[in-house]
């Protein structure tokens, strides 16, 4: 999905932290004349600030990224043609409109950064942009026209932070910004190794390590008000008195501070501290699968009980600190004594049916979830695999749930997409149900309950995967 959506890098992912800048900026529009925004990254902050008073017009942002370059030309009534893009030093020929011409960029920004790489992970994901190239830029085109919908009328310019804020600090306005948390981070996630390059402007590396603290002194005593986002540990702030902290993860806080925190917290109606409770993980004491393990009808497997700690420390690890609840039974998967995955499964649709849930969906259980290292070959398959079958949850449930594994004939699992299908699910179960969702589609699949040992479900999955592989190969 980050390569259809590619501001998903940019936009702030928590609610708390949007809520409070809600709160802020809609009071902080009666009072300053422009909403200046350096490091403006996927506008979302921007998005947060028009809907909450401030008029287009007095918006100017900048960036140093490709990205937020392309959308802010266009949104300021440019056109990409005049980021002068070039691939191996070649001007591209763009489309006349400049939506679609923003998009030809995108798609050349995504294919070049990642075909280099030399992954299997990176190799797939190359193939499909190149191979679905028009189905790519499809989807580009109507998102961006999307977001320029919405942010068309605002002023953009390529510009480095210190530039920007040197420009506007001496003037009636509100300077809002966000910078890179790691140095050299942008440069390093949209690298194409030289193949793209742009007219971009002249700007430093921002260090976050001196570059807060050199934002702090130069907007001392500034008639514009700073708000500023920064993410340190706990004590690192670079402002004695942040207005807002929320704990993210053990060691890692986010910050907002001001050049004068007194008016902030007025506005923002006092000091804001966001705490959580950390889950400590146990991870297993054995190595992980790795891509060059090669598997065999001969490898052993091995289903492994863990309990939800161990299982929450690998979700962490391999989707990215995902949030949510976590009820049910988990277990882990051991090829020849490597860890291949772990697994959530729970018996919801019976005991806590969801809201609406038809009475024929209530016989089953619920495939929560299942995360591995990456592999040549669909790890991911297996895992889904081997929770569709009932010798697995003989082995896995406790004795006084064997009564609802009993009362169950399927599986079914639910899931979030932006798209209509999930290519993941062909094969293995149906899709029963599609809803519309603020992100996309409510997917819902099922599966009658399998049979299959774990022996026998690796087999299986193992003559697929060899058979995918060789398709693969002649296709390329």
């Amino acid at each position: 999905m980050s390569f259809l959506a590619p501001e998903l890098l940019y936009l702030p992912s928590n609610k708390m932290d949007r809520s409070y800048q809600r709160t802020i900026l809609r009071q902080l529009a009666e009072r300053y004349d422009a909403y200046v925004e350096p490091c403006v990254g996927g506008f979302g902050t921007t998005l947060e600030a028009i809907e909450s008073g401030w008029k287009r017009e007095v918006v100017d942002c900048s960036d140093v990224g490709l990205y937020p370059s392309v959308l802010g030309t266009i949104a300021s009534g440019g056109h990409p043609r005049s980021l002068n893009v070039r691939i191996r030093g070649e001007e591209q020929d763009l489309d006349d409109d400049p939506v679609r011409a923003g998009a030809e960029v995108l798609w050349m920004l995504l294919f070049y950064r990642t075909v280099w790489r030399g992954s299997a992970y990176t190799d797939a994901l190359a193939a499909d942009l190149e191979g679905r190239r028009d189905e790519h830029l499809a989807a580009l085109t109507k998102h961006l026209g999307k977001l320029v919908k919405r942010l068309e009328g605002l002023s953009y310019r390529p510009l480095d932070i210190f530039d920007h804020v040197r420009e506007r600090m001496n003037e009636r306005c509100v300077i809002v910004t966000d910078p890179p948390a790691y140095k050299s981070g942008y440069e390093k996630m949209m690298d194409t190794a030289g193949v793209l390059t742009w007219d971009e402007p002249t700007y430093g590396v921002f260090d976050p390590a001196d570059g807060f603290r050199q934002l702090r002194e130069l907007m001392e005593g500034a008639e514009a008000l700073l708000v500023c986002g920064q993410k340190a540990a706990p004590g690192q702030c670079a402002h004695p008195r942040p207005a807002y902290a929320r704990d993210v993860h053990p060691g890692l806080y986010t910050y907002i501070w001001s050049n004068r925190p007194d008016e902030l917290l007025e506005v923002g109606g006092g000091l804001r501290v966001v705490t959580r409770q950390h889950r400590v993980g146990e991870p297993l004491d054995v190595p992980l699968l790795t891509e060059d393990v090669e598997l065999t009808e001969d490898t052993k497997i091995q289903l492994v009980k863990v309990p939800v700690s161990t299982a929450i420390y690998y979700k962490d690890l391999w989707l990215h600190r995902l949030a949510g609840r976590e009820a049910g039974y988990y277990f882990a998967v051991l090829l020849d004594g490597r860890l291949a995955g772990v697994c959530s499964v729970s018996t919801n649709p019976i005991t806590r049916p969801y809201r609406g849930m038809a009475l024929e969906k209530r016989e089953g259980m619920l495939y929560r979830w299942g995360v591995g290292p990456p592999h040549r070959y669909r790890m991911p398959r297996l895992l889904n695999l081997l929770c569709l079958q009932r010798p697995v949850y003989e082995w896995l449930l406790p004795d006084r749930t064997q009564l609802y594994l009993g009362m169950s004939s399927r599986v079914v699992t639910i899931l979030y997409s932006k798209h209509p299908e999930a290519k993941s699910k062909r094969g293995l179960m149906k899709l029963t149900g599609r809803e519309v969702h603020p992100d996309g589609w409510k997917l819902t699949y099922e599966s009658p309950l399998g049979s299959m040992t774990p022996e026998e479900a690796y087999l299986s999955w193992l003559t697929t995967e060899r058979k995918y592989a060789a398709q693969k190969a002649k296709v390329a």
